[in-house]
């Protein structure tokens, strides 16, 4: 899915690359917030940013649009690779009795994140 993504990315039109570029920095602050240490044109914030700009086509049942920020952030990072980042932004969302957005659930202590 990484690959197929990276190569929508090549067709699209400046307006939508702009727009790739602001989803991008939705991911920058997730960066920051977690303290991942990623480099600004990372792999994972790019496919983050193509996407969080990508539009449900109508024969697709199941769509990443509706995933909150975090939880797609995770899902570009698993793409990615990046599974120490991925390690990183799960334990600064992943807190016991506080709502992660990454499983979307209240967890208790011990109880590890998707």
């Amino acid at each position: 899915e990484y690959d197929n993504s990276l190569l929508r990315e090549k067709n699209v039109t400046q307006s939508e690359r702009q727009l790739n570029k602001q989803h991008e920095l939705a991911a920058i602050n997730l960066v920051e917030y977690a303290g991942l240490g990623l480099d600004n044109n990372n792999k994972a914030i790019v496919l983050f940013g193509i996407l969080r700009g990508d539009t449900k086509p109508e024969d697709v049942q199941y769509h990443h649009g509706p995933m909150n920020d975090a939880m797609l952030f995770a899902n570009a990072l698993r793409m990615a690779e990046e599974l120490g980042a991925l390690n990183k932004l799960k334990e600064a969302y992943h807190k016991p009795n506080q709502h992660c957005p990454i499983c979307l659930k209240v967890p208790v202590t011990g109880e590890g994140c998707r």
